[in-house]
């Protein structure tokens, strides 16, 4: 699956952050799961920041 865009990340915080609508109803408009737009929001009142994050672990050497 491909990663979704910085913009498309800030237009659903922004749309959440204006209060109007609940976490499924901005899911089903963005076409996205209420667990993306959970976890955007999270992510944004933590760090601020929308920028994906890294896919996949680091395999560590045995």
């Amino acid at each position: 699956m491909s990663r979704y865009s910085l913009d498309f990340r800030k237009k659903i915080v922004e749309a959440y952050e204006k209060g109007d609508t609940y976490i499924r109803k901005l899911a089903k408009r963005f076409l996205v799961s209420p667990d993306t737009v959970r976890r955007l929001v999270k992510q944004y009142r933590l760090t601020g920041d929308l920028s994906p994050r890294k896919c996949g672990t680091k395999k560590k050497s045995i």
